[in-house]
């Protein structure tokens, strides 16, 4: 089971660095619910040019069905001891129930869901709540054939596609 999950934040990390999130991983048995931290570096805004750093923490679920919502509250407390500005991130390969993107949608706190492919290493699903939203107003995703594309300012920063098979 351990090697699913690792494996998975290995496709996590690949299928996030195309929307230039810079993610390492720290899961274990003492991570407080963070297997991945980093930082989402968005350049490309108009009229800036220093790019628009944003503290980035993700929980990482292999489950093989949806993820419900009590996984959703656990990583709202989880962001609760994070810096302010910081956004979490679950991802899983399933995606997820309803009642998980209520929770997700209704929160105060910045949250992304993010569904993953199991072969190919895809972000197929990317949604993000108002906080997020708010936080960064620039922030577009579109879904297409191709699997998502993030914008900001104007400019796609990329498309969820990770490296590798």
């Amino acid at each position: 089971m351990v090697e699913i999950g690792t494996a998975f934040e290995s496709d996590t990390i690949a299928s996030l660095r195309s929307f230039h999130m810079d993610l390492r991983r720290v899961g274990g048995a003492n991570d407080k619910g963070v297997d991945l931290r980093g930082k989402w570096v968005l350049s490309g805004s108009a009229g800036s040019s220093a790019p628009h750093t944003v503290p980035i923490i993700v929980q990482c679920k292999a489950s093989r069905t949806p993820l419900g919502p009590k996984y959703l509250r656990e990583l709202e407390g989880t962001l609760a001891r994070e810096s302010a500005g910081t956004i979490a991130v679950m991802a899983c390969y399933e995606g997820y129930t309803r009642a998980a993107v209520e929770v997700c949608l209704g929160s105060v706190r910045p949250m992304i869901l993010a569904v993953v492919e199991r072969v190919g290493r895809r972000c197929v699903g990317f949604t993000m709540n108002r906080a997020t939203q708010y936080l960064l107003p620039g922030v577009r995703m579109v879904r297409g054939e191709a699997g998502v594309r993030v914008w900001y300012g104007g400019r796609c920063l990329g498309e969820g596609v990770g490296g590798g098979g």
